[in-house]
């Protein structure tokens, strides 16, 4: 869950209050032949609603 909040923090969405992220297994995830690099299709995800977090510093 931390994970997710830290992303939707660093996404587009990050001032909403709740945001959906998507996440699946590693063998789900498939880069398109030709595709740009950094693009990926996936499927059998499930969505997590969050709310967006920046995760604190641990002290030193």
């Amino acid at each position: 869950m931390e994970a997710a909040a830290l992303a939707a923090y660093y996404s587009k969405a990050r001032h909403s209050e709740s945001v959906p992220v998507d996440y699946t297994k590693v063998k789900y995830v498939k880069k398109p032949k030709g595709a740009k690099p950094g693009f990926v299709t996936y499927t059998e995800q499930k969505t997590l609603y969050v709310k967006p977090k920046k995760l604190k510093q641990p002290e030193q």
